[in-house]
């Protein structure tokens, strides 16, 4: 079949690469699907447990020159963040100055709940 998903190979680790996506059937010849992997979806509340923040997932996938996939997050706390979701000119996200963050898909926990949270 031309085009679908492929199934990693029995005793692979699972990954998600630029030409296999989650997110079931029509994808097939749109490429990386920014947005999904791991339980992780666009527009959910995430907590940042490294850096003790919280916020919105706002893009799941590659970065221009940078290895990987990368997690877009709009911080709840304004000023908190790094950027405002551009990289070297890029936009890869839209919100306030300072306020959004790039980080591994594995340093964030979906629902944005620590063990430790005092809100």
């Amino acid at each position: 079949r031309a085009g679908g998903l492929r199934q990693a190979q029995p005793g692979s680790p699972p990954h998600v690469s630029r030409d296999q996506a989650p997110g079931g059937p029509g994808r097939s010849g749109q490429g990386p699907r920014p947005g999904s992997a791991a339980g992780l979806r666009c527009g959910t509340t995430v907590f940042i447990p490294t850096q003790a923040l919280r916020g919105t997932l706002r893009y799941l996938g590659p970065i221009d020159g940078k290895p990987g996939m990368w997690a877009g997050v709009e911080l709840d706390e304004a000023g908190a963040g790094k950027n405002d979701g551009t990289v070297a000119g890029k936009a890869y996200f839209s919100c306030p100055p300072s306020t959004g963050i790039f980080v591994a898909p594995s340093k964030i926990e979906p629902g944005g709940i620590s063990h430790n949270s005092t809100a």
